[in-house]
């Protein structure tokens, strides 16, 4: 997908994104991603980081909606990432299947799942383990999860729907590096104990209920539980561990009506709804004094409340080859920060109530040039809450953030796209964005204070083709799919961002927004043989060097600068007996590039070099 940056670590479970530059795509902050139209983040609002995504075995398709449609899923500046998982299948009680990859650093994975539907009721599982070494000392990680989904048709009209999401995992963090450390040794290890912990216990329950052929409604209750501890060293050479704690205990209910009618000689489609949300969040920390350790006396205290609703809607407007479709969601959040104790702070405690009612508005238009092609734009706001760390920092001498706005975005696109022949795909559109009240850190005095530090913008255009050269030859020939049913296709696809990103206002104006390359180009061939019954993907990415901080500034790890660099990936799969067991076969950075996609303000992350991966797939 053109425009989506991925900041690469070597432990798996969550994934670092950005889109068109906007954000530190360190866990995927500034994205609002969802699992079947759900929040899977630890909180929406105050602490949006992403530690969990569900494996993608499980996963139907992925859905990145922008625009004013993404009005109808929540915040953020960037678009709704969402994944959208299995139903159980419907024409058999029983099925499943059971997955196992092994590989480089002592990888192991494995998924099983089971599935199907008896009388009214449908039934899906699974159950997922992954763990490994990297190259580095204590950069192993170790994660468990699994699901259930249950489905209850009780009639022709209405069904329920409820799921219940186990994860946890445990990885080690070997330490971040200096530029120099790096050039001396990318697979040193200067935090032999360090460690992260994640847990995410999450449930929904949906009722579903057709009123007619034209009306839909639906209501889900849901819930989850996440904890989030890490073991960190004070410093690379302390004797000392912090001990840090996040726990989230957050839920909502969420209603939604989809009717289509007709307007104007024309069908056309409202949707729209009503959510309330609400979550409590404490974390604490406690440090020791023998490095590691995991008892500690307590440095400080937190508590962390949300309360926010929302009423949102979409219209789609149809005039012959012409659609318009205006969205709006008004947003109403109550945020609460109450320091309880902090023993490093000589500064008074934190204690904030921050509310916010946020309007905003979008719309969308469409226009068919041919039944194959189309021109469309878009206007669209999206706004950003400040993080609870961003409200009250939990450092010395650092004062409460006063009169703080959310950050607005307003973005504009326009672009053309279609399937104009049988063999190829387009789509090419450009984009500006100008993201007001962006946050940042000042001096005042001898202390310090988050503060709305100006205005970021960004604008580009991007550009993604997929063309079949055996549908291609087939076409020229005028034989049908002659060729094709006897070798398969070979598309080759590419798609390219281009963007330019400066900040316009404030303190660094004239300075680029960190993570926000020039270009970043995607490109390969995919050959697939009679219905992916035998696939080999020859996939590359080329990403420019670009600015790791809003500041350009190296700070204490000696770079400016990540460093341009490409990857290839070669996999390949085929079933080798009837249709029940395939085979895989994958290499990871073919040609052993030596790169990092991940820096923050204490060091380099190395990404990995040349990883080869093989496995079976059973189906019964």
């Amino acid at each position: 997908m053109p425009g989506l940056l991925v900041s690469e670590h070597n432990n798996h479970g969550h994934v670092n994104i950005n889109y068109r530059g906007i954000g530190d795509p360190h866990e995927s902050q500034d994205l609002l991603t969802l699992k079947d139209g759900l929040p899977i983040g630890m909180e929406r609002y105050g602490y949006s980081t992403t530690y969990y995504n569900p494996p993608l075995e499980a996963v139907e398709s992925v859905e990145l909606i922008r625009g004013g449609s993404a009005l109808l899923y929540g915040p953020q500046p960037g678009p709704v990432l969402n994944y959208v998982t299995y139903m159980p299948t419907k024409d058999r009680n029983f099925s499943g299947g059971t997955q196992h990859i092994a590989g480089a650093n002592d990888f192991y994975g494995n998924f099983t799942n089971i599935n199907g539907t008896i009388d009214r009721w449908g039934y899906l599982g699974y159950f997922h383990h992954s763990e490994g070494n990297g190259p580095r000392l204590n950069e192993g990680f170790d994660m468990n999860g699994g699901s259930l989904k249950l489905t209850l048709d009780a009639n022709d009209e209405s069904r329920w729907i409820y799921s219940l999401d186990i994860h946890n995992k445990e990885s080690g963090e070997p330490g971040r590096l200096t530029l120099a450390q790096y050039q001396a040794d990318r697979e040193q290890t200067l935090r032999p104990f360090d460690t992260l912990e994640t847990e995410r216990y999450a449930s929904s329950l949906r009722f579903e209920r057709d009123f007619s052929e034209s009306t839909l409604w639906s209501t889900t209750l849901y819930g989850s539980y996440f904890d989030r501890f890490s073991l960190r060293r004070t410093s690379n050479t302390s004797n000392q561990n912090n001990l840090d704690r996040r726990e989230v205990l957050s839920g909502g209910i969420e209603s939604r009506l989809r009717y289509d009618y007709q307007a104007f000689e024309n069908p056309s489609t409202f949707t729209g709804g009503a959510m309330i949300y609400g979550s409590d969040a404490p974390r604490t920390q406690n440090r020791s004094s023998t490095y590691p350790s995991r008892d500690g006396s307590p440095i400080f205290d937190f508590d962390y409340k949300t309360v926010s609703g929302a009423v949102f809607f979409e219209n789609l407007f149809n005039f012959g080859k012409f659609s318009v479709a205006p969205a709006f969601r008004l947003e109403q959040i109550k945020m609460e920060v109450k320091e309880n104790f902090n023993t490093g702070k000589t500064s008074p405690l934190h204690d904030i109530e921050e509310s916010y009612t946020v309007p905003l508005f979008g719309v969308g238009l469409e226009y068919d040039l041919t039944q194959l092609n189309e021109v469309y734009a878009n206007v669209s706001q999206g706004f950003k809450p400040p993080q609870f760390d961003t409200l009250a920092p939990t450092g010395n001498n650092t004062l409460p953030a006063t009169d703080l706005e959310e950050g607005h975005t307003w973005t504009y696109e326009a672009g053309v796209r279609g399937n104009p022949l049988s063999w190829l795909h387009y789509d090419a559109s450009g984009f500006l964005t100008e993201y007001d009240n962006y946050f940042g850190t000042v001096t005042v005095g001898s202390q310090t204070q988050n503060q709305n530090v100006g205005e970021a913008r960004y604008y580009g255009a991007d550009l993604s083709a997929e063309a079949d050269l055996i549908d291609l030859i087939d076409s020229v020939r005028g034989e049908g799919p002659a060729l094709k049913n006897k070798i398969g296709s070979l598309s080759l696809y590419g798609n390219v961002s281009s963007l330019h990103a400066e900040f316009v206002e404030g303190p660094l104006e004239g300075k680029e927004p960190a993570y926000a390359p020039n270009y970043v180009v995607k490109a390969g061939t995919i050959w697939r043989f009679l219905e992916d019954r035998a696939k080999i993907a020859f996939l590359g990415t080329y990403v420019e060097d670009h600015f790791w901080a809003d500041n350009n500034l190296a700070g204490s790890t000696g770079l400016t600068a990540i460093p341009a660099y490409h990857v290839w990936d070669l996999n390949s799969e085929m079933l080798v007996y009837r249709d029940n067991v395939k085979v895989f076969f994958n290499v990871h950075n073919l040609t052993d590039e030596k790169y990092f996609s991940r820096v923050r303000s204490d060091g380099i992350e190395p990404a990995s070099q040349r990883e080869y991966y093989g496995g079976v797939k059973v189906l019964w």
